[in-house]
């Protein structure tokens, strides 16, 4: 069995970034997605005897332009994440075809094996470090977002099973499934693009409900010491 290098990953991830010039907890909750991009769907707790609860986030760190750096927060996490090749990052530019093509590609050659058997595991990890350019205005009214709230569930039902977790008929590509998806996500975003984009439709539609908003309105002083 493998020991950790530190008794606690979001501690020593947070002193290892304190002079990088970004709000401690852009650096916390970036942290805590890059946990949970590892953890993927192979990590779950039954709550109340019967529902699986997998650790996917989706979060979404909040500024305006160049007063808290929030690119620079997700950076040292990125670039750790990308040296592991089990974890699949999404394209940063899609439609709801690659999306749905992304997943089946994940589960196609990604395996987790439990009590004995076999299955595919679709879990995906998307990062952007400008949302508007992966679910801008028009995507985030149309399929994209609609597809992003369905995940969050890890399919139906969103047990390991290997007879489909998540199907839909689409206008465009027809009926699709996806076996055991499971998606992460790490997006940067300005308040004026979040308040244009989701709007009415991703309140009301789950859409909003599902991200962890994690705001910084003042401009953040460098603690340079």
């Amino acid at each position: 069995m493998s020991t950790r290098n530190f008794p606690n990953f979001i501690e020593a991830f947070c002193d290892y970034t304190t002079l990088m010039g970004a709000p401690t907890k852009f650096f916390q909750w970036s942290a805590v997605a890059g946990i949970a991009a590892c953890l993927e769907r192979r990590t779950w707790v039954v709550y109340n005897g019967s529902q699986i609860i997998y650790p996917n986030m989706y979060i979404m760190l909040i500024a305006e332009s160049g007063i808290a750096n929030k690119s620079t927060a997700t950076q040292p996490i990125i670039g750790m994440l990308k040296e592991i090749p089990s974890i699949y990052f999404l394209s940063t530019q899609m439609s709801t075809a690659s999306l749905i093509s992304q997943f089946q590609t994940a589960g196609v050659e990604k395996r987790f094996e439990h009590l004995g058997e076999k299955f595919c595991n679709s879990s995906l990890f998307s990062y952007s470090s400008e949302a508007a350019t992966t679910i801008g205005d028009n995507k985030a009214l149309g399929d994209i977002q609609v597809l992003l709230t369905d995940f969050y569930d890890c399919g139906t039902p969103n047990i390991w099973t290997n007879a489909g977790s998540w199907s839909k008929n689409l206008v465009s590509t027809g009926t699709q499934t996806i076996y055991n998806p499971c998606l992460n996500i790490l997006y940067c975003s300005t308040p004026t693009w979040l308040l244009k984009s989701i709007g009415r439709q991703g309140i009301a539609g789950g859409f909003a409900s599902r991200f962890i908003f994690v705001n910084q309105f003042e401009r953040h002083q460098a603690n340079l010491e």
